[in-house]
């Protein structure tokens, strides 16, 4: 129904429906996960690297992590865990729980 909203601007169509405020959310929440994810192994790098006197040692560090997030990631697939915003959540709370 969007899709063919757009292709008339001249009419002004507004369209909503409420189920589409779930299908929204599950649209954003792949491309949220990476970003969040992406955004964290860099501020872990940047730590690690301000904290860490050998830089190749930070690499790994953040190699860990990553390792850490597919692991969670493969898990949940296993266990049949849907990627929703509390899955996410618990994506980047393995990152902050691997850094302490």
């Amino acid at each position: 129904m969007r899709e063919m909203a757009s292709r008339y601007p001249q009419y002004n169509v507004t369209t909503f429906m409420p189920l589409w405020l779930f299908t929204d959310q599950y649209d954003i929440v792949v491309p949220n996960t990476i970003q969040n994810v992406g955004i964290a192994m860099l501020v872990m790098i940047i730590i690690a690297l301000l904290l860490i006197p050998q830089p190749m040692c930070a690499i790994w560090v953040t190699a860990s992590i990553a390792s850490i997030d597919i692991g969670v990631v493969g898990y949940m697939t296993v266990w049949g865990v849907n990627l929703d915003a509390i899955s996410m959540i618990t994506i980047i709370m393995s990152i902050a729980k691997t850094s302490k």
